[in-house]
């Protein structure tokens, strides 16, 4: 907790996450990611039975993951310690953001572990 100006307590916690983006105005996406997002939109509506139409894309942004776990470690799992260029997206369905992840030749996969690593840093592009 930090104190606030007015003497109050405030819980770093209750600040907007980006993952809980309220804003509706279009995302701006690098185009060499679109065939990424195409698959992570497309998989996101089989597993919701989701129209196309009804997910949004919140971001999509090339990015160093830490490990081979791509951001998304398995309990128990050991990973090789290497950089590894990937993706995340993450896509608004339902009132419910989604975060899909993907690495070196590996696909977008949808992260459902809440516990997911922050990428080392986002591409420059």
């Amino acid at each position: 907790m930090t104190a606030a100006s007015d003497g109050s307590h405030h819980d770093p916690s209750d600040q907007p996450r980006p993952d809980r983006r309220e804003d509706t105005e279009p995302v701006a996406v690098d185009v060499s990611l679109q065939p990424m997002i195409d698959r992570a939109i497309e998989d996101l509506g089989d597993r919701l039975d989701a129209r196309e139409a009804e997910i949004e894309v919140v971001s999509a942004t090339a990015v160093v993951w830490p490990d081979k776990g791509l951001g998304c470690p398995r309990p128990g799992m050991a990973y090789a310690q290497v950089t590894v260029d990937g993706t995340l997206i993450e896509l608004r369905a339902g009132g419910r953001v989604y975060r899909y992840h993907s690495g070196g030749s590996r696909p977008p996969f949808l992260c459902e572990r809440s516990f997911s690593a922050t990428p080392v840093s986002p591409v420059e592009r």
